[in-house]
């Protein structure tokens, strides 16, 4: 190797091919001219850079880092770059010493970059590149050496204290960001639990209301939300516990709970979204008297914390995860009869039954009526990070089935993987915008509550991804059918 020479290494994204990196960084430091001391940093730098990229990392067979050293006018350059969660690093809580007692040791990896590199930066390219840039400079003129790295940590768990329930209050979103950090399991949630004053915000305007359970010298050790959707609807989230504590039924505690508060607080619909790479979530959903009622293929990123033995099924490693949609309705139903596609009708009047929801399905129409002449109202929500785009047609016109593709081929030009239509089943041109939305590409997906717990129809369109069914795991026998039956409703089956 030259001296200038740039270094690239392209490695699997494993534990295992970290230390490979670090002995490449060992030996481009020695030879630009660093003491043994600064070198030995500059290796724990780079470890703790490769370590950051795992865990947010997606974990799929196929992910590497790319690793580069070089050299610069003044120094060396070190960058790691990965795929994997999308979060803003500035706008995640920081390493606090203080709470080390607890046992929180979120931000330590990063509080070690910045010590003992001179810059550090980390970013999110365009197509959702994590990158973690680091620069090493050479002295001037003798200077101190950085520290030792801090001993390695140790937390005492054998005797945690048992946790008590209580509703969260902003103060607290400090802690609850933190918690998230550290247990946000296999799936990216909205990103702005992740962030403090995000969190703070959510509960001080009552988007969120959320429930907590602590542990006396402990904090914090599990989280759930209520987050408020629609007029009467609101998404049961958020739900995550501290390792200690998981296995000892908190989870099913929290969940409990935020049901009460949605009953007092006069909600119609509680909705929840299960990840489909592992079927705990689901079971804890049905646990509480959520039910079945739609499959979204593709619906998410990459486990972010799958690894090789971690699955529930060895032999499969999924590409981006379904989610499974569960409800529970609370209030009385729309009375409001539903005009039902014919191909579809069988499947929809069994969710319908199974989510105990009253309404009495319109007999089959012997002529589709026509669209009105009046424009069409549709309403778009997308998430490019997540890689998601919902559209609602809140009022069909004779304008529906062009405005439709046009919103398809918006998110195709943002290479958006999954594109959900919402068609309201009160509205008797459903059938036939369900059949021109068919012929665009859309398939089934199940039904779901939007405003003030009006019942879609929801299709789903997947653009440059497959599918999965062979990666989703499904808990109840009902799930199962549904499973099946999305299936045989997919293109090429």
């Amino acid at each position: 190797m030259r001296l200038h020479d740039s270094v690239h290494l392209h490695l699997p994204a494993r534990d295992r091919w970290v230390g490979v990196a670090v002995a490449a960084a060992e030996e481009y430091a020695s030879r630009l001219g660093f003491t043994k001391k600064r070198v030995r940093g500059i290796c724990l730098a780079l470890d703790e850079a490769a370590m950051n990229a795992i865990a947010f990392g997606y974990g799929g067979p196929h992910d590497e880092l790319h690793v580069i050293l070089s050299a610069t006018a003044h120094g060396m350059h070190l960058a790691v770059r990965s795929q994997g969660l999308p979060l803003d690093e500035a706008l995640l809580p920081r390493y606090d010493p203080g709470r080390l007692v607890e046992g929180d040791t979120t931000g330590l990896g990063v509080h070690l970059i910045r010590r003992f590199v001179d810059q550090a930066s980390f970013s999110v390219k365009e197509g959702g590149e994590r990158e973690i840039s680091m620069f090493a400079f050479l002295p001037i003129a003798p200077s101190p050496e950085p520290g030792e790295p801090p001993p390695a940590l140790s937390v005492a768990d054998a005797s945690l204290p048992a946790p008590t329930l209580r509703r969260a209050v902003p103060d607290d979103a400090e802690a609850i960001a933190r918690l998230a950090l550290r247990s946000h399991g296999t799936v990216l949630f909205d990103e702005r639990i992740y962030y403090p004053a995000s969190v703070r915000e959510m509960l001080e305007t009552g988007e969120m209301v959320s429930v907590v359970t602590e542990a006396a010298g402990v904090g914090l050790t599990g989280h759930g939300a209520l987050l408020l959707l629609e007029p009467g609807v609101v998404e049961l989230t958020f739900g995550f516990v501290d390792a200690r504590h998981q296995g000892k039924g908190c989870s099913w505690g929290l969940a409990d709970c935020l049901m009460q508060i949605a009953a007092e607080l006069g909600v119609r619909v509680v909705l929840a979204s299960a990840v489909t790479s592992h079927i705990r979530s689901q079971r804890s959903a049905l646990h509480i008297g959520l039910r079945e009622c739609a499959l979204l293929t593709a619906a998410g990123p990459a486990a972010s914390t799958w690894r090789e033995g971690s699955a529930d099924k060895a032999d499969v490693v999924p590409g981006r995860i379904a989610d499974l949609v569960l409800v529970r309705c609370l209030g009385e139903p729309d009375p409001s009869p539903l005009h039902l596609p014919t191909r579809h009708r069988r499947m929809i009047e069994r969710i319908l039954a199974h989510i105990d929801l009253g309404n009495s399905p319109a007999p089959d129409a012997a002529k589709e009526a026509p669209l009105p002449d009046t424009p069409s109202i549709l309403e778009t929500k997308s998430d490019f990070k997540e890689g998601w785009a919902f559209v609602t047609v809140a009022e069909p016109g004779r304008d529906a089935p062009a405005q439709i593709e046009a919103q398809l081929h918006a998110s195709h030009a943002r290479d958006i993987p999954l594109t959900v239509l919402l068609l309201p089943l009160d509205n008797p041109h459903t059938p036939c915008l369900c059949a021109a939305a068919e012929r665009l590409g859309f398939f089934f997906a199940g039904i779901g509550p939007g405003q003030e717990g009006r019942m879609h129809l929801a299709l789903q369109f997947l653009h440059d991804t497959e599918p999965g069914f062979e990666a989703i795991q499904v808990y109840s026998p009902f799930a199962r059918d549904l499973l099946d039956y999305v299936r045989s409703c997919a293109p090429g089956a």
